[in-house]
């Protein structure tokens, strides 16, 4: 769980500017690689004065992980919860829940996926705090997933772990690749692509169809 020292601030404050000024440092070099001296020099603070706020780089991280959580987390999961009680209405409700905080918290949940990245098989003290965070997003897929094979809806000659890994990997690389080509990439379309793909990926009325092709060997290939 995120720590007690994790507390809400209001917008247009000192406290906020520093928030930001870290967020962006830590996308850029991720946590390791940003020090309390680069965050109070982005928020363009003595680091005196960011001692006056904040106890040190723990608590900043701490609170924009928590703030992830309110900004990212709880809204795709709500829109999930709300979605009808099909899998296929859950799993779109998942894309385009992700897709909008995309829109709307790109940093926030860039931010997720970096240091999700940055702490994978790590043993430092903060990798905890991240998995608590980031495992809400896996249970919510399994759960789409095992609701997709109880109605016999979504293809079971996979396993839980492979699928839930497969649609996860999709939506961080998309998201990731819309994040680095705003300029060239339609949102829009973008969501309508990866929903469709991941639709017909799953769909167990093709499973059958597609696994076939997916055996044949590829042109000029002789096993």
């Amino acid at each position: 769980m995120v720590a007690p020292a994790a507390k809400k601030i209001s917008r247009n404050t000192t406290p906020d500017r520093i928030l930001n000024a870290a967020l962006k440092a830590y996308l850029r070099r991720g946590y390791e690689g940003t020090s309390i001296a680069d965050i109070a020099e982005a928020s363009r603070l003595t680091e005196e004065t960011l001692y006056g706020y904040f106890k040190g780089r723990r608590e900043i991280f701490l609170l924009l992980l928590e703030k992830t959580r309110e900004q990212v987390i709880e809204p795709v999961i709500e829109k999930i919860a709300h979605a009808p009680n099909s899998a296929q209405a859950k799993l779109v409700a998942y894309v385009h829940g992700i897709s909008s905080v995309a829109v709307t918290r790109a940093d926030y949940l860039m931010f997720l996926i970096v240091i999700t990245q940055e702490f994978h098989e790590s043993n430092h003290p903060l990798r905890q705090e991240i998995e608590d965070i980031s495992q809400h997003f896996k249970r919510s897929l399994e759960g789409i997933i095992k609701l997709g094979w109880m109605q016999g809806r979504f293809r079971s000659d996979l396993g839980l772990n492979e699928l839930v890994a497969i649609v996860s990997g999709a939506m961080n690389g998309v998201l990731m690749e819309w994040y680095r080509r705003r300029d060239e990439l339609r949102g829009r379309d973008l969501v309508r692509a990866i929903r469709l793909v991941l639709l017909r990926g799953l769909d167990d009325v093709m499973a059958t169809e597609t696994l076939r092709l997916a055996r044949r060997p590829l042109p000029g290939h002789h096993p």
